[in-house]
C-alpha cells in the first residue's frame, strides 16, 4: 500500500539559468536584427527557383558569410518564419555584425571557423508552444539530480569514499530497484507566460577570485533571466510506501531541509568569488527576509542547469572527487564559470523553490535583480506576431493570386481540349475554315492586301468553290463577316472577294 502526495511548487529564477540541450545558434540558421536573434529552419521558407539555386551554389561553396548574407537580404522571407526569438548581449551582436556586415567594403575575406565560433551560442532546453515560437523550460531530472546529491551528502555525513565506490548503494542502501530516489518524482518546470524570453549572454570560465570581464575568448549562452518571480510551476510528488527505502522522503519539509542544508552552505561559499555587490547584498536580504520559510520547508534555495561547477554536484567535506585534467583529482576546483548580465558578474543557476500556495511572499520587492522581462516578452510576441500575421496576409495573396492564375491556365487548356476535340471532327474543308476564322476573329487590326493573312483568305476562298454545296455556304456564312470587320474589301482585289462570297452563298 502506497501513498503519493502531490505538491505543487513555483520556481523563481535568481540568476541566469543555462539548461544544456546539445544545440546551438549558428549563423547559418538566424538574422541578427535591432538587437533580437531570429532562429528558423532555412528549408521551412519557400524562395523562387532562381534563389534557390544561388543558395545552393553559395552552400556548396561553405560560405558562411554569404550564407548570411544572402539571410540579410530577404530578411523579409525569414524573419516572418523564425521559431525562436532571443535578445543578445551588446557584445554578441557586434560580433555578428563585424563578420556578417551587409557591408562587404568592411571584411570581404571568408569567416573562419575561429570566427564563426563567436556567433555560435549554446541554446537552453526548450519546446515548441502553441504559437510555433520555442519556450524555455527546466526539465525536472534536472531539480531531481540537485535533490539526489544534496540527499547522499546529508546522510554521508562526511564518510570518506573511495573512487570507485557505488556511492548510491553504500549511502543509501539502495539498488536501482529499491532507490529512495524512485520514490520522488519531479515535473518538468514550465512557465505560465504566453512567451517567455530568454537572452543570450557572454560568459567565461575564470578564476574564482576574477571577474567575468577579466576573461578572454567570449562564450556565450542562452539563459532564462533572472527577476521573474514564480516564472515557472512544476510538481514534486513522494511516494510513502509502507516498506519503502529508509532514507526516502515523507514530506516536502525534509526534502527541502536537505536542499537548503546543502546549498546554502554552498552559495555562502561562492559569495567570496568576486560576484556583483549588488547582486550578493540583494541575495543575502531575500534570504534573510525568507528565513522562517526556509526553516519551515516550504522555500528552498536550489541550483540547477549548467555551469554550476562541480563543487556543486559532488559530496562535501574534503571527499569530493573533481577531475581536473592533468592536474589529477581534487577536493575544489580553482575556475567557475560567470557571466555578464546587465554589467554585473554573476554565477549560473540559482534559483527559489516555494511552495506554490496561497500564502505567497511578495517576492518582487525582495528579489535581488528584479527585471522587466515580462514586458519585454510582451513586446517580442506582439512585435513578431504582426510581422508574422503580415507576412501570412501577403502569402495568403499571392497564393490567392497564383490559385486563380492555375484556374485560368486549366480553363484555357480545357478550352483547348474542347476545340481540338471539335476540329478533330470536322472535315479537313471546314477544319481549314475553322482555323482561318480563329486567326481573323483573334487579330485586332484591318487586315490590308498583301499580307500573308489577306493571302490566305483569297486562296482558301478560292479552294472552297469546289467543295460540296453545304460545306461552299458555311464556309460563306463563317467568314464573310469577319472580311467586312476587318476591313478587307479595299484596294484591287475587293471586287473578287465580294464575288468568291456570292458565289459561295449561291444567292
Amino acid at each position: 500500500m502506497k501513498t503519493i502526495l502531490r505538491f505543487p511548487i513555483a520556481l523563481t529564477p535568481l540568476s541566469p539559468i543555462h539548461i544544456g540541450c546539445g544545440e546551438y545558434y549558428d549563423p547559418t540558421e538566424y538574422l541578427i536584427k535591432n538587437g533580437v536573434l531570429f532562429a528558423f529552419d532555412p528549408l521551412s521558407v519557400n524562395l523562387k527557383p532562381s534563389d534557390l539555386q544561388k543558395l545552393g551554389k553559395i552552400a556548396q561553396a561553405l560560405s558562411t558569410k554569404d550564407i548570411a548574407l544572402f539571410y540579410q537580404n530577404n530578411s523579409d522571407l525569414y524573419l516572418p518564419r523564425a521559431n525562436a526569438l532571443v535578445p543578445v548581449s551588446s557584445s554578441f551582436e557586434s560580433n555578428y555584425q563585424k563578420r556578417f556586415s551587409v557591408d562587404l567594403t568592411r571584411n570581404t575575406k571568408p569567416a573562419n571557423i575561429k570566427v564563426i565560433n563567436q556567433c555560435l551560442a549554446d541554446r537552453t532546453a526548450y519546446f515548441y508552444g502553441k504559437d510555433g515560437l520555442s519556450q524555455a523550460y527546466i526539465p525536472g531530472s534536472g531539480i531531481k539530480g540537485a535533490i539526489h546529491t544534496a540527499l547522499l551528502d546529508r546522510v554521508n555525513c562526511g564518510q570518506p569514499r573511495g573512487k570507485k565506490d557505488d556511492v548510491d548503494k553504500l549511502i543509501l542502501h539502495g539498488t536501482f530497484s529499491d532507490s529512495p530516489m524512485k520514490q520522488i518524482r519531479v515535473s518538468d518546470f514550465l512557465s505560465l507566460e504566453e512567451f517567455t524570453a530568454t537572452h543570450i549572454l557572454f560568459a567565461n570560465r575564470v578564476k574564482k577570485a576574477l571577474s567575468v570581464f577579466e576573461s578572454g575568448i567570449p562564450n556565450y549562452f542562452e539563459c532564462i533571466l533572472p527577476g521573474q518571480p514564480r516564472l515557472f510551476r512544476g510538481e514534486i510528488a513522494l511516494e510513502i510506501a509502507v516498506k519503502g527505502n529508509q532514507y526516502a522522503y515523507e514530506s516536502l519539509k525534509e526534502l527541502f531541509a536537505d536542499l537548503n542544508r546543502y546549498y546554502l552552505k554552498r552559495f555562502d561559499k561562492e559569495a567570496q568569488y568576486n560576484y556583483s555587490n549588488k547582486w550578493l547584498q540583494g541575495m543575502h536580504l531575500l534570504l534573510s527576509s525568507v528565513r522562517n520559510r526556509l526553516d519551515n520547508g516550504t522555500i528552498a534555495l536550489i541550483r540547477v542547469g549548467k555551469n554550476n561547477g562541480a563543487e556543486n554536484m559532488v559530496l562535501h567535506e574534503g571527499i569530493a572527487k573533481i577531475k581536473r585534467g592533468k592536474f589529477g583529482e581534487a577536493s575544489t576546483t580553482t575556475t567557475v564559470w560567470k557571466c555578464d548580465f546587465d554589467g554585473q558578474c554573476l554565477p549560473f543557476g540559482w534559483a527559489l523553490l516555494e511552495l506554490d500556495d496561497s500564502h505567497s511572499l511578495n517576492l518582487e520587492k525582495l528579489l535581488p535583480l528584479p527585471t522587466n522581462n515580462a514586458e519585454l516578452s510582451k513586446h517580442l510576441l506582439s512585435n513578431f506576431l504582426s510581422l508574422r500575421l503580415n507576412y501570412q496576409a501577403q502569402q495568403a495573396e499571392h497564393q490567392a493570386r497564383l490559385d486563380e492564375e492555375e484556374k485560368k491556365r486549366r480553363a484555357k487548356e480545357e478550352a483547348e481540349r474542347i476545340r481540338q476535340h471539335e476540329l478533330n471532327n470536322l472535315s479537313e474543308n471546314m477544319r481549314s475554315v475553322h482555323l482561318l476564322e480563329e486567326k481573323l476573329q483573334t487579330t485586332n487590326r484591318a487586315v490590308k492586301p498583301g499580307t500573308t493573312l489577306y493571302i490566305e483568305t483569297m486562296i482558301l476562298l478560292e479552294k472552297a468553290l469546289s467543295w460540296s454545296l453545304d460545306e461552299q455556304r458555311e464556309c460563306a456564312q463563317r467568314i464573310a463577316p469577319l472580311l467586312k470587320k476587318r476591313d478587307m474589301y479595299q484596294g484591287k482585289d475587293a471586287k473578287v472577294l465580294k464575288s468568291r462570297i456570292k458565289e459561295l452563298k449561291h444567292e
